[in-house]
């Protein structure tokens, strides 16, 4: 969920600053004015003692779901953590490359990968309040990465992003707000993956044996067994098979349109693509 502009406190009381109109007592600052910008790395893959230790080594795949990170796919060990650039508990890991804009909050030392920024923030803001302040961001983060065919925010232009920073309490008060929503939000997730683990149980079912009280004659089919009457074809047979492309993205004509640009990024979270990261021009869906 994307919050395209932090809560505000309830003031009247304004005053002017390059990026407009903001409260009295709110400041504009970048990025690595408020804490120390870490890239992330990957310990190598080829030294096992590198690996499956108790240390989170955090990815794209596992940004976006809670705030707070604590489950990861891969662990390091000790070992490994000594590698790369160890991340605090409390940090902010924001992806830069490919699914730009993609964050949590480390809850637990881990590390991270190349595709990753983490921000160690100082005593100006707190980690809660970043997190929604980067959040809020994420569009505008897309932006900066322009037009290339793996999308990257340098961690120069990262660094220099600028955030709305309001006083320490104003900061608490408004993470607390969106925490309390953030919570609401995790309670149904967690409903949600429920249903999920039902339903896959059902494809699987439904699938094999179809609906009950058929037909429960079966027929042997490579490595299992499906229906007598239900017949097994190829992609190809059911329909056409058509491969992506990207339309050249030194060619600023075909980019920034109204027709979705998908990548992997874009899929899985509803049945039906909506909205993308990027779009293209009918010029760029044309084709060479």
């Amino acid at each position: 969920m994307h919050r395209r502009n932090m809560v505000k406190p309830a003031r009247t009381t304004t005053r002017s600053e390059k990026t407009g109109e903001v409260p009295d007592g709110w400041t504009s600052k970048s990025v690595c004015e408020i804490g120390q910008v870490v890239t992330g790395g990957t310990p190598r893959t080829t030294n096992q003692a590198f690996w499956n230790g108790t240390i989170p080594f955090v990815t794209p795949t596992d940004l976006g779901r809670t705030k707070r990170v604590r489950s990861t796919g891969r662990r390091v060990s000790d070992e490994g953590l000594s590698r790369v650039r160890e991340i605090p508990p409390g940090a902010v890991m924001v992806t830069c490359i490919a699914s730009i804009g993609k964050l949590g909050i480390a809850a637990e030392r881990c590390c991270t990968n190349q595709q990753i920024n983490s921000v160690i923030a100082g005593d100006s803001v707190i980690s809660d309040y970043l997190y929604y302040a980067m959040e809020s961001a994420s569009r505008s983060l897309v932006g900066l990465a322009g037009t290339t065919a793996v999308p990257i925010v340098s961690k120069s232009k990262f660094s220099a992003y600028r955030v709305m920073v309001p006083p320490l309490p104003e900061q608490r008060r408004i993470a607390a707000i969106l925490s309390s929503v953030d919570d609401a939000i995790e309670k149904t997730q967690a409903t949600v993956d429920q249903a999920q683990v039902v339903k896959r149980g059902a494809m699987q079912e439904l699938f094999k044996r179809s609906l009950p009280g058929r037909d429960t004659r079966f027929k042997k089919a490579g490595t299992g067994e499906l229906r007598a009457e239900w017949v097994v074809n190829t992609i190809g047979e059911i329909g056409k098979v058509v491969t992506g492309g990207t339309p050249s993205t030194g060619n600023h004509a075909f980019w920034n349109g109204t027709i979705p640009f998908v990548t992997p990024s874009d899929l899985g979270r509803t049945k039906r693509v909506s909205m993308t990261g990027r779009h293209v021009s009918e010029e760029g869906l044309s084709g060479p």
